[in-house]
């Protein structure tokens, strides 16, 4: 029991310490390298492209998901999906992000960067995702770490969970006259309405802070970002547990409005750790080299999350529904990266054991046989 409650302190440290702020290595340095070389002479027709792009890499991986899985999870040999699913990692990702930064662009483009701007948007954003019963989606890392594991690598939630087409180990996809379009609605539905809508809450949001916290001076302000944002990390991290039995006790309007407040709670604290880490990055680090500053980030941190087989934290995907898992665990930080790690090391371990133990009874018996004549 101690050494499971040890892991699972490891596993936060690593989430909230490493792995969150990895993650907001590679949005800022990706983010800020489109900054400066697409098409910086015009902001708008940039943001116009990223948003392009940004909508066509998530509205693909959607479309293919069930195949890549079947073909590359499922059947592939394992250097095959090794190799191929983080070239999948690098694609995804840059595609999230420039989804993510022509949706900003582009609000910030037409309806300006100012407060009121930045609080339409948060309320747009919240009302339109609460409609959906999807607001549980403006969360992101330090609260949770996605592991590059074939189970399920490639597969994704859509808004109304529509069936894809009839993928089966057993069965050929047949791709011509056999789309489901349905799925294909629900696919363009998930990416363009609530993922975009994820960006005008962390837009305004963001905006807002800038507006409040230390206007005038970018090093003061990103300290302050990054004091209250691991404040209310390690304020959450703590109540994880008893929040999520008050939902576990609460059923209907109750159980929502509990899990909803702590969802805004946590995007409160990861807002502000972004925020203090990105402003960070742009104050100490190579501030009079940024091109080098940003590849630098945007280098390192892909890097990094592959090597530790959590590249897929990088990727925003998927649409979740407000308290849709059972018994409170919506309310339950998934950080379990060593937990992950420990168990299948025990179970490739205890495979071992097993194979080794088979092929000596094997043996035993062979020599037996030899004795009594048989063979």
């Amino acid at each position: 029991m101690r050494d499971a409650k040890c892991i699972a302190l490891l596993d936060a440290a690593l989430s909230i310490f490493l792995i969150g702020p990895m993650v907001v290595f590679y949005w800022r340095g990706t983010w800020q390298v489109m900054d400066a070389y697409l098409m910086p002479e015009s902001e708008g027709s940039s943001a116009w492209v990223s948003l392009g792009v940004g909508l066509l890499v998530p509205l693909t991986a959607y479309l293919s998901q069930h195949h890549l899985d079947l073909y590359l999870a499922q059947k592939s040999p394992w250097p095959v999906f090794a190799v191929l699913s983080r070239v999948y990692t690098a694609v995804y990702a840059f595609g999230t992000v420039s989804h993510w930064r022509g949706t900003w662009k582009l609000l910030d483009y037409y309806t300006g960067t100012g407060w009121q701007s930045a609080t339409v948007s948060v309320v747009v954003g919240l009302v339109g995702l609460g409609a959906l019963r999807s607001i549980v989606n403006i969360g992101a890392p330090p609260f949770f770490v996605k592991l590059d594991l074939p189970e399920r690598f490639f597969v994704s939630p859509t808004q109304f969970r529509q069936k894809s087409f009839d993928v089966r180990l057993d069965s050929v996809p047949q791709w011509a006259g056999h789309f489901d379009y349905g799925y294909i609605l629900d696919c363009v539905f998930s990416v363009v309405v609530p993922e975009s809508l994820v960006v005008f809450v962390w837009r305004g949001g963001w905006e807002i802070l800038d507006a409040v916290f230390y206007p005038g001076c970018d090093r003061c302000t990103a300290w302050l970002s990054l004091a209250v944002g691991y404040g209310v990390t390690l304020v959450a991290f703590c109540v994880q547990v008893p929040v999520s039995h008050m939902s576990l006790a609460s059923m209907g309007v109750r159980k929502h409005v509990i899990e909803d407040i702590f969802s805004v709670w946590n995007f409160f604290g990861a807002l502000n750790i972004w925020r203090g880490v990105w402003m960070t990055l742009d104050a100490y680090l190579l501030p009079d080299d940024p091109a080098l500053s940003n590849i630098i980030t945007h280098s390192m941190a892909l890097v990094i999350t592959i090597l530790m087989y959590c590249g897929n934290t990088l990727i925003v995907r998927g649409v979740y529904h407000d308290a849709e898992l059972p018994a409170g665990k919506g309310c339950l930080f998934d950080t379990r990266y060593l937990r992950t790690v420990v168990v299948k090391e025990e179970r490739d371990v205890q495979l071992r054991m097993n194979s080794a133990d088979s092929f000596e009874k094997g043996k035993n018996n062979e020599e037996q046989l030899d004795d009594e004549g048989y063979l």
